[in-house]
């Protein structure tokens, strides 16, 4: 059914996604333990220049990740109707089921370990993730649609 490259793709993408959500996470607990906001004072001293380097380290990495995460999973989307690869709703709904949980188990644990005050920067991502993969499932199930209206019509 699926080519050995486009098996790897997958893998890819889904293991750049992981990435991305860990090491956004990571950065994220690091600098919550290690350089608290709440001590930092009004002035821009040594610590604040640090934390906010760190902090736009994080969202560039997050954000290239999923941008090529989302990019990818559109041109394999494109790709799989252009060469007539049929799903069942069943395993669509399972696959992304299983990104749900890639970022659930990228981005919850982290959150767990940190200080309740910081637990919404962290819901922030993984909102804004799930926001970005139920498009990727909406274009994937609309494909889907039109391509069963299409073989129905050609008798």
């Amino acid at each position: 059914m699926f080519s050995t490259n486009q098996k790897r793709f997958v893998i890819g993408l889904n293991t750049l996604l992981m990435l991305g959500l860990v090491a956004y996470s990571a950065i994220n607990l690091i600098l919550n333990k290690t350089i608290d906001p709440y001590r930092l004072t009004g002035e821009v001293t040594e610590a604040v220049k640090t934390r906010v380097y760190w902090i736009d380290l994080s969202n560039t990495i997050l954000s290239v990740c999923l941008t090529i995460y989302f990019l990818g999973s559109i041109i394999l989307l494109y790709n799989w109707t252009k060469k007539k690869v049929s799903f069942s709703y069943k395993s669509v709904f399972l696959y992304f089921i299983s990104q749900i949980a890639i970022m659930f188990f990228g981005i919850v644990p982290f959150a767990l370990f940190d200080n309740e005050n910081f637990y919404g920067n962290y819901m922030i991502i993984f909102q804004s993730s799930a926001i970005r993969i139920f498009f990727i499932l909406v274009f994937f199930l609309f494909l889907i649609v039109v391509k069963n209206i299409i073989n129905s019509k050609s008798y």
